[in-house]
């Protein structure tokens, strides 16, 4: 689809289709290589805006994880966010795909 690594949904404008055929898509490519979270790497990102930015450095899943094991345990927001090292929004954003 795109060298540069553009965004699923910046690809479905362009082809003014929904991202989900552009999924169906990308799986019929060889490069189509998703991890055991079925996300796919990607190093550059090209935006709605047409500008390139870096793509995800790392893969979050372990801390999700612990953010949504330390809320189960109890812990407030403020307490997860300052023992994690992120944001009390990321720990918002993060129960909230939980839930």
């Amino acid at each position: 689809m795109s060298d540069e690594g553009a965004s699923i949904r910046a690809l479905a404008k362009m082809i003014q289709s929904s991202p989900t055929t552009v999924m169906k898509m990308r799986k019929d490519l060889d490069d189509w290589h998703p991890d055991e979270n079925g996300r796919i790497q990607v190093r550059t990102v090209r935006g709605l805006d047409g500008k390139l930015r870096p793509g995800r450095r790392f893969d979050t899943t372990e801390r999700d994880d612990n953010i949504r094991l330390r809320r189960s345990s109890g812990q407030t927001i403020r307490a997860i966010a300052d023992a994690v090292g992120c944001s009390v929004g990321t720990v918002h954003r993060i129960l909230k795909e939980t839930s």
